[in-house]
Order: C-alpha cells, then sequence, then structure tokens
C-alpha cells in the first residue's frame, strides 16, 4: 500500500509544474494527459486539476468539463497551502474501492496557482 500511495505522489509531482494542465483553452490536451497518466498507473481511479479556488478544471474520466467547487475538500486546503496531502482509506462512492486521496500543489514561478489530486485505489 505505501508503495503504491508513493509511487502516486511521484507520479502527480511530475505534472506540478505543468501550468497548462490549468488553462481552459487546453482542456482537451490536459484530459488526454491526465489519461495517458492513469493509464500508466492504473491504481489512479481518477485524477483531477483544481484552479486556484477550489474549481474542477478537467479530470481524467469526464469527457465534459463540470465547475465543480473543492474548496471545502482538505486535500485542496491542504495542497492550495503549500502541502502534499494523503487521507486515510475511505470507500469510494464511484467505484466501491477502498482509495486514498492525494493531492499537491500545483506551482507557476513558485507561486501556487491550482492543485492536482487523485483518488488512488488501494484494491
Amino acid at each position: 500500500m505505501k508503495t503504491c500511495i508513493a509511487n502516486a505522489k511521484s507520479a502527480l509531482a511530475n505534472k506540478q509544474t505543468d501550468t497548462l494542465l490549468l488553462k481552459r483553452e487546453n482542456n482537451k490536451v490536459a484530459r488526454e494527459e491526465l489519461k495517458k497518466l492513469a493509464k500508466a498507473y492504473p491504481s489512479f481511479e481518477v485524477i483531477c486539476i483544481l484552479d486556484a479556488s477550489g474549481l474542477s478544471l478537467v479530470s481524467s474520466i469526464d469527457e465534459e468539463d463540470y465547475k465543480l467547487n473543492f474548496s471545502h475538500a482538505e486535500y485542496f486546503k491542504s495542497a492550495i497551502a503549500g502541502n502534499t496531502y494523503e487521507s486515510k482509506p475511505y470507500i469510494s462512492t464511484d467505484t466501491g474501492n477502498y482509495c486514498v486521496a492525494v493531492s499537491l500543489p500545483i506551482k507557476e514561478n513558485g507561486q501556487i496557482v491550482g492543485v492536482i489530486m487523485a483518488d488512488v485505489s488501494l484494491a
């Protein structure tokens, strides 16, 4: 389990400075990037990009863009404050699998401009 979570954090960290993922005009490209990442790491159930206010911009599973607000979520609050976040295991409402939420800040020129998060399956 720890190796799976460490690998997920490492994979997300590789996208941590990719600010193109935050630009709405790049959503199709960003979605494809997130899908490639999810395919390379099958433990990812979903990967999502959130802007600095907590609005979802793009995810690896949705084909359309839904502006959902996740500013209340601990994974957003922690990452937007500059921390790497890892939740306690929980049961996914989407799949029924045990998961852990992992998130990291997205930075541009040292400034936090968004969050990349993923649900990591422990199944």
